[in-house]
């Protein structure tokens, strides 16, 4: 018999498997209520390590890192869940707010843009477009041509 640590990551039919995948999800899911969110990340990590396409846990990666200010790591998880689900409001806005944090103005302007396209009442691309176009105003002919 297989002692549960000797499971195979990559055996995602064995029941064993989704056990272990939610075990790490869901004790992540516990310390983020806690407020612990470095541990709750750190569970979080584990789970996606094990099965990266749960684009919830990717974006709930994202938001912790935001929290603790760790932008690449934001970054990086809601790229994963936009990869997967491209329409994904919550990795959208995470992405967005990210680019800003970053201070990345020609990517979250362009990737404002392309939100602003898709929902021309989205408030943080509004906003984002606006700012950007007042701050920057000579720069733009690069981009809007």
């Amino acid at each position: 018999m297989k002692r549960f640590s000797q499971v195979p990551d990559d055996d995602k039919d064995n029941k064993l498997f989704s056990v272990k995948y939610n075990c790490y999800r869901n004790i992540g899911l516990i310390y983020e209520q806690r407020e612990e969110l470095r541990l709750a990340l750190r569970f979080l990590l584990h789970a996606v390590e094990l099965d990266e396409t749960d684009v919830y846990t990717q974006c709930k990666i994202g938001r912790l890192s935001l929290k603790l200010n760790n932008l690449l790591l934001a970054k990086i998880a809601f790229e994963k869940c936009l990869e997967r689900n491209p329409n994904h409001c919550g990795a959208k806005d995470g992405f967005l707010e990210t680019l800003c944090k970053l201070e990345d103005i020609d990517q979250a302007y362009g990737f404002a843009l392309k939100c602003f396209e898709d929902d021309r009442k989205y408030e943080r691309a509004i906003r984002v477009l606006k700012e950007i176009r007042a701050r920057f105003l000579g720069s733009l002919e690069y981009y809007d041509g």
